[in-house]
């Protein structure tokens, strides 16, 4: 993005020219909040001083091409409010005709794209002022609540439900969304499917004891057909939640108690035993992953947890999905809520198995069309 013609204070518009010319003068049209932004200026003439102002709120990164940190050359003057002025003189620059320095906007915005003024000023040795301006954008992703339902119906004889959701991405690439589900504000599920999948696949695939001989080794060819692998802190973290999921008495009357210590004890087991386990667990973690990305395809928004599962008891009459944001550089943005009123019928109650369908329609926006629009409006 370049800046404005010249506006130089004088009449003799034509001599300044002569004497001083702007090359070149780039911003970073727009970025994430707290994502590191550019900004360029490369000149042919010779300046007494360059003043760069850039809207508050903004953070100084770094400073290229000067004596000094890019904080010695912050100034706080009067006047000067609402903006972040640095003021540099010729015999700070370290090669004449040119500064780069990086900034970042830490603020979180409400609109979808909010737009900074960033001003450059250059103080000529005959005392003549020359100006230019640029701007740049904040953007933010967002989520919108298309469909839901309002409340579950339950009669004598349900055990399980499936609810569809039909949520709306808007925004400017790839963004991560955590789904978290409470009643009563409690906090009854996060994420457990995947470790329940697992726990459910290492029942059924033989993982008992070191001794074992169903854990043969896993094929090579799978890695390279997939391409994937998961750091071994990571599988040590899940092996853990596996193994205190295991631990729950509510998983009793769907497992085998035997087995379920089986799986605890070899979970437990030395460094040697420990990696043959993981080797496995990769897969299966994997295996789940894949298979719940299948159910849930969208292009621009990764579930950190796609197929949650929930149980509920009957004393809990409201639950609340909670959608969390966050985009690629770890922003986290407010949540999108979703209540949902449970009308309990059964003579009995009990509980109740619930399964979160979410639906995804992207809106991807192009941040360099908008800004198009945006200055023809202008």
């Amino acid at each position: 993005m370049t800046g404005s013609s010249p506006k130089p204070d004088c009449d003799d518009s034509e001599s300044s020219e002569e004497r001083f010319s702007l090359e070149e003068f780039f911003v970073a049209p727009w970025g994430l909040a707290n994502e590191e932004r550019p900004v360029h200026l490369l000149w042919d003439g010779d300046i007494e001083r360059l003043e760069l102002r850039i809207a508050d709120p903004v953070e100084l990164v770094e400073g290229y091409n000067i004596q000094g940190d890019i904080s010695d050359f912050v100034k706080d003057l009067p006047g000067e409010e609402g903006y972040c002025l640095l003021r540099i003189s010729k015999s700070d620059f370290l090669v004449p005709g040119y500064f780069n320095t990086k900034f970042r906007i830490p603020e979180i915005f409400e609109n979808a794209m909010t737009g900074q003024p960033i001003q450059a000023e250059f103080l000529l040795e005959n005392g003549e002022v020359i100006q230019y301006s640029s701007q740049t954008f904040t953007i933010r992703p967002q989520l919108e609540l298309l469909d839901s339902p309002k409340e579950i119906e339950l009669t004598e004889g349900d055990e399980s439900v499936t609810l569809p959701v039909h949520m709306q991405y808007i925004g400017f690439g790839m963004a991560e969304v955590e789904m978290d589900m409470e009643g009563e504000g409690d906090l009854i599920s996060k994420g457990e499917s995947i470790h329940h999948d697992i726990l459910r696949a290492m029942a059924e695939s033989g993982i008992l004891t070191k001794e074992s001989e169903e854990l043969g080794p896993i094929p090579e060819e799978w890695k390279q057909k997939h391409g994937v692998e998961i750091p071994d802190e990571e599988l040590r973290d899940i092996g853990n939640e596996v193994r205190e999921l295991a631990r729950e008495d509510k998983l009793r009357d769907e497992f085998d108690e035997a087995t379920l210590e089986r799986i605890v004890d070899a979970l437990e087991e030395g460094e040697e035993h420990e990696a043959e386990i993981y080797d496995h667990i990769e897969v299966m973690l994997l295996d789940s992953i894949l298979n719940a990305v299948d159910r849930h395809p969208a292009e621009n928004v990764r579930m950190a947890n796609p197929n949650a599962h929930l149980e509920i008891e009957s004393r809990v009459r409201e639950f609340v999905l909670s959608y969390d944001l966050k985009d690629k550089i770890g922003n986290e943005y407010k949540s999108i809520e979703v209540p949902i009123n449970i009308d309990d019928k059964r003579p009995d109650g009990g509980i109740l198995e619930v399964e979160v369908e979410t639906e995804w329609d992207n809106h991807e926006l192009d941040p360099d069309e908008i800004l198009d629009q945006l200055e023809e409006e202008i």
